[in-house]
């Protein structure tokens, strides 16, 4: 069994503010605070496993950490995604610490964050705030906030339902293959992206897959991927309802070849990718809850010209859940398990989406706040932006000389 130990710190404001309007009314910034901390001591070497997640998903950090046992950082909200209710800070230390002496040893750090909101913001419903939104799961500050925890170059941003495979998993201990990752994603700006698949009702194991199964399935290695692919028994993840979201990773060459291969942006596109952290923007904050969330940041990814590169040997799975309280507000509950009609927040969360677009055009980064490294938006040394595609760079940064998310020149 892990042991846990918690820094003695003082509370600590994570991220505050207000954005820009929406139909007039202001969209805030999530206010997160830290209320504890837990560290499980380990090397911090290679990569860091980054995630985010609300109090009833921690089964899912501690199978996060049984297929990964290098480095892992994880933001924990104060807050119960099924339910959509605020837990108390103190029976939050307490579930917590339960779920954490469940995870198996490790020789990689695990540092945990314990987060609470700010209740005006995490209101029921979501409608008592300045937004229709505001209510909603902080999803791009978590992301932010524990990107602040990692101190490796190389970061994997995961959602906590997402599994190595164990071969990809061994794989990304090795010296020799993280040092040319390191090569690539510092040094040529390239994103290596790992294709992300989920069990289909054809599954054998079961009639409907669960968990288990699935876990079973990721300590196998690729050609067990191949074969059940070749079977229809998994498939990209969620291309049963949103087909863009993985589907430039190309699946199907993936399955076929063994070097990596490159593959060009595609409208809502949202794969899982390795990249060097000081090197890419902060997550747009504004995004709460469900959609366009991670959209919008792949999307201005490649506005700044990142390279997004599938890795022949990686590759994630997913873990079976039900649909998050956000979920089913934004997508409405009859659309819970599948892209439906456009609900009212769905509408709003869109128009948002629209409006971050024109805004990291024409001034230069999505809104979030400059802390622990990450530059600040409203920082005087960010020039405005002159889009890459509209003129020639001859020198292309890199992580030693540029700081975080500055592209403008």
């Amino acid at each position: 069994m892990a042991s846990a130990s918690a820094s003695a710190q003082p509370r600590k404001v994570i991220t505050s503010g207000t954005s820009s309007t929406l139909r007039g009314r202001q969209q805030p910034l999530p206010l997160l605070r830290r209320v504890a901390r837990k560290v499980v001591p380990g090397d911090e070497i290679g990569v860091t496993v980054v995630t985010h997640l609300t109090l009833d998903r921690l089964g899912s950090l501690v199978a996060q950490a049984r297929f990964w046992d290098g480095a892992l950082v994880a933001a924990v909200l104060c807050y119960d995604g099924q339910s959509g209710r605020m837990v108390g800070t103190r029976e939050a230390r307490a579930v917590l610490s339960t779920a954490l002496s469940e995870a198996p040893p490790r020789k990689g750090v695990l540092r945990v964050d314990l987060l609470a909101a700010a209740s005006a913001l995490m209101a029921d419903g979501g409608g008592n705030g300045a937004s229709p939104l505001s209510g909603l799961y902080p999803i791009n500050a978590m992301r932010n906030a524990a990107l602040r925890l990692s101190t490796t170059e190389l970061v994997l941003p995961l959602d906590v339902d997402l599994i190595l495979g164990a071969s990809a998993a061994r794989l990304l201990r090795e010296p020799g293959y993280v040092f040319r990752l390191r090569c690539a994603c510092a040094e040529q700006r390239r994103l290596i992206v790992l294709p992300t698949f989920e069990a289909t009702r054809s599954f054998p194991l079961s009639s409907a897959a669960s968990s288990t199964d699935i876990e079973s399935l990721a300590l196998d290695g690729k050609s067990a991927i191949v074969e059940h692919l070749a079977r229809d028994a998994v498939q990209p993840f969620a291309s049963d309802v949103w087909p863009a979201g993985h589907g430039a990773s190309d699946s199907n060459r993936w399955a076929s070849v063994d070097a990596d291969y490159e593959v060009a942006h595609e409208d809502n596109y949202e794969p899982y990718f390795i990249c060097c952290r000081h090197l890419i923007p902060p997550y747009d904050e504004r995004f709460v809850g469900y959609g366009r969330n991670k959209i919008i940041h792949v999307w201005w990814l490649s506005v700044l010209r990142f390279r997004f590169f599938v890795a022949a040997d990686l590759y994630l799975l997913h873990r079976p859940h039900a649909p998050s309280a956000a979920r089913r507000f934004v997508l409405g509950d009859a659309d819970a398990n599948g892209c439906g009609r456009d609900t009212a927040p769905l509408v709003l969360i869109k128009q948002l989406y629209r409006q971050a677009q024109m805004e990291m055009l024409t001034r230069s980064l999505p809104p979030a706040h400059g802390s622990g490294g990450m530059a600040s938006v409203r920082s005087a040394r960010t020039a405005p932006v002159l889009l890459p595609m509209h003129r020639t760079v001859s020198r292309v940064p890199t992580s030693r000389t540029e700081p975080m998310g500055r592209w403008g020149r």
